[in-house]
């Protein structure tokens, strides 16, 4: 990071530990990361501060008040001692997008001579979790195009006080302040002080704030009225601006005094109504004038809220009790999902020296510190352990000393690395498969950590910012120990939606993928999940390894081992999901084994699934659609110039029919 930031984000809070760790996760996890975070703990009697120090990221600068000043206050503080080309302010409760600085950026470069913000995406509150409802355009009435740009009779009018990113060295020039007098509607006085200032307010028409709002987004009371009066009729005696702007300003008053009526008559102050009555009539017919939409307007919020639950950015966890036992009392299976917020990250590397470093890089950017990490290095013959040691190094990691163990009698390797977060390496003599390679990590981590459930990751991809909290959030909003991620590739287009397994195993695509991402859905059920960003409950690993003795099954070594976990559970009367929250970019490839091998394990494997899980009508069929089908493919890859995919798919047959099980032959060399 540059000695002088640009962006200086400005983050006042007062006992906000509730919210306060998503906010700072959806900051710290934007795509433009040349930021400082200023926290100001306003004289928090809650762990505030606490939170904030649990990110171990040296972009966070904590200002402590020892007593209460008032939020204008705080962020007069921040910025005091701010030192980015750009404030953006952010209230402890709210999120962003991860491209929210990045988009507003680009605009700003546009338009020199501004200040920019953006539409906001208003949302309920429900659990501590965000229940999307409009954007603030829906609710002012408003269509103004992609860019708006709102001159202060607009911006009054429509009450777009949307936190925009503005320019320090302008703040400074003309000693612009937050005004503590007119708290709760300090941003009228202080961006049209920016308009005095000679600045263009411009807004686009992209939701990257999430705001957290409430039923009519109107003040809740008559103290917060009386200030919007106050502040109203501060500017009115300025003249800052023209007479149109005066009229504005005069109308935005005397909606206030209507407002007032309405307020008093909510917190039961009936003397106080009947004074406002007396001084306003017209606040009586304002009331109930507005009554009807404020009547629908509540029916639709709690229809929303009782519809579903509908989670925006990193998801806030709450505790949900686990099930003990084989069954419940009404003969359900037992519900199998993490009951903490726990989470160990595995990853499985074979020659991936420049990916591996890419993935830990994206987990390192996006998850601050928040779940451990264990990389199983499977017989490597490049420099994947050097390169990540060398990497760690520099990311402010400890190496610990090497030492020699047996992880379910293989010998191996394995270094701690300390941290935020802990890295875990095991370096494996040989290549022992993708199956038997993920089955060390888990006997690893039950040895070595503590969790809830693991979360798989191939070394070539990398990993969206709320991923993991989404698959743990989604675990148990479905009472599913098994979630997915959607698979996309770099350029953004859909690689992995989730898979149903008999359009799978006849290759029949149209069936095979759950309306291949199903736009109406946040959840869907699927039978089979890539492990390529695969979230796996703890109490369902143990399950699987009591009844069959593992958790990936070694015997298909490579290539439908996650499909074979999640039939497993599938049989076991849980639900498998997949979800959109949950994102993982990845590379197209043949996961590290070559183009050869791919085939044969996917021809052989195929036999292994079908014979397992089939039913008997549809196993006949099998046998008899599948031989035929892979030798026409097999003669087509020969006729097409690749002789070793054919000779890979027809011993991929036969040992799939003869029962051979584990790796290749060619392989095992």
């Amino acid at each position: 990071m540059s000695s002088r930031p640009l962006f200086s984000v400005i983050l006042p809070v007062r006992n906000g530990e509730r919210y306060l760790g998503s906010t700072l996760f959806s900051v710290l996890g934007q795509t433009y990361d040349d930021l400082e975070l200023i926290v100001i703990d306003d004289g928090s009697t809650d762990e505030t501060s606490a939170c904030v120090r649990r990110f171990r990221d040296p972009r966070i600068r904590l200002l402590t008040h020892p007593e209460n000043r008032g939020v204008c206050e705080s962020r007069n503080s921040g910025l005091d001692i701010a030192r980015g080309k750009w404030i953006a302010p952010i209230d402890a409760d709210d999120r962003w997008t991860k491209d929210r600085l990045e988009r507003l950026l680009s605009v700003a470069e546009e338009h020199p001579g501004s200040f920019v913000g953006n539409n906001l995406l208003i949302c309920f509150s429900r659990n501590d979790e965000l229940v999307p409802w409009k954007t603030l355009y829906e609710v002012r009435g408003i269509d103004p195009g992609p860019l708006y740009f709102p001159d202060p009779r607009a911006f009054i009018d429509f009450e777009l006080s949307v936190l925009p990113i503005f320019p320090l060295d302008t703040i400074r020039s003309r000693r612009i302040r937050f005004r503590q007098q007119f708290w709760g509607h300090d941003w009228l006085v202080f961006l049209l002080e920016l308009y005095r200032a000679g600045l263009k307010y411009v807004i686009i028409d992209e939701p990257l704030y999430l705001y957290r709002g409430r039923v009519g987004l109107g003040s809740t009371n008559s103290q917060a009225v009386m200030t919007q009066i106050k502040a109203c009729r501060f500017l009115r005696v300025q003249r800052w601006f023209d007479q149109e702007v005066q009229s504005s300003l005069s109308n935005a008053e005397k909606t206030a005094r209507h407002r007032l009526f309405t307020v008093a008559l909510q917190e039961r102050k009936m003397k106080k109504a009947m004074g406002i009555a007396i001084q306003f009539p017209t606040s009586v017919f304002y009331l109930f004038k507005r009554l009807p939409a404020r009547m629908m307007l509540r029916k639709e919020h709690n229809r929303l809220l009782d519809k579903h639950t509908c989670e925006a950015g990193f998801p806030v966890d709450k505790e949900v009790p686990s099930t003990e036992g084989k069954g419940s009392a009404d003969g359900k299976p037992r519900v199998l999902y993490p009951s903490g917020t726990g989470a160990v990250i595995i990853i499985l590397n074979w020659n991936g020296a420049n990916d591996i470093i890419n993935c830990l890089s994206s987990i390192k950017r996006h998850c601050f510190g928040a779940f451990p990490i264990i990389v199983v290095d499977n017989g490597s013959s490049d420099d994947s352990i050097i390169r990540i040691i060398d990497w760690a190094g520099c990311q402010d990691w400890t190496p610990g000393p090497w030492a020699q163990t047996v992880i379910r009698g293989h010998e191996a390797k394995t270094c701690v690395l300390a941290g935020p977060p802990r890295l875990s390496l095991i370096s494996l003599p040989k290549n022992l498969g993708g199956s038997e390679g993920r089955n060390i990590g888990i006997e690893w981590a039950f040895g070595h950590e503590r969790f809830d459930g693991l979360f798989f990751l191939d070394n070539d991809a990398e990993l969206r910012w709320d991923s993991i909290g989404a698959c743990i959030h989604t675990a148990r909003a479905e009472h599913s120990p098994l979630v997915g991620a959607v698979v996309r590739n770099f350029d953004g287009s859909l690689q992995f939606s989730g898979l149903r397994f008999l359009g799978n195993i006849f290759y029949l695509d149209i069936l095979s993928q759950q309306i291949l991402y199903p736009d109406t859905h946040n959840v869907w059920d699927v039978d089979e999940v890539s492990s390529c960003g695969m979230f796996v409950g703890r109490d369902l690993l143990h399950e699987l390894k009591d009844r069959q003795g593992h958790y990936f099954d070694p015997g298909y070594f490579h290539w439908s081992e996650d499909q074979e976990m999640c039939l497993r559970a599938k049989r076991s009367g849980h639900r498998v999901v997949m979800t959109k929250k949950a994102v993982v970019y990845h590379k197209i490839s043949r996961g590290g084994a070559g183009l050869a091998a791919a085939y044969y394990y996917s021809s052989r494997n195929r036999i292994f699934l079908a014979t397992t899980f089939l039913p008997a009508g549809w196993r006949v069929l099998f046998h008899a659609y599948y031989p035929v089908y892979r030798i026409f493919r097999a003669v087509w890859n020969l006729l097409s110039g690749r002789p070793r995919v054919f000779s890979s798919m027809l011993e991929g047959l036969r040992d799939g029919y003869t029962g051979k099980r584990g790796i290749w032959r060619k392989q095992a060399g």
